[in-house]
């Protein structure tokens, strides 16, 4: 299993919305995540921000027609 710090974990966060994980990266990250509120909150606000830009996309489609 990966040890990952702040640094690598958001990395990780922000690529896992373009790429699977591995199961050692997706292991480490978990792990950090267990103990780091900055990193955790991070992850909330990128899962907040995609949900809002598929919502806009959503609004966007709906305009056009």
């Amino acid at each position: 299993m990966m040890k990952l710090n702040c640094l690598s974990t958001t990395k990780a966060i922000s690529d896992a919305r373009e790429r699977s994980l591995s199961l050692s990266e997706k292991a480490g990250m978990f792990t950090h995540l267990l103990y780091c509120p900055y990193c955790r909150a991070f992850k909330i606000q990128c899962e907040n921000m995609s949900g809002l830009m598929r919502a806009f996309k959503m609004t966007e489609k709906t305009n056009e027609k």
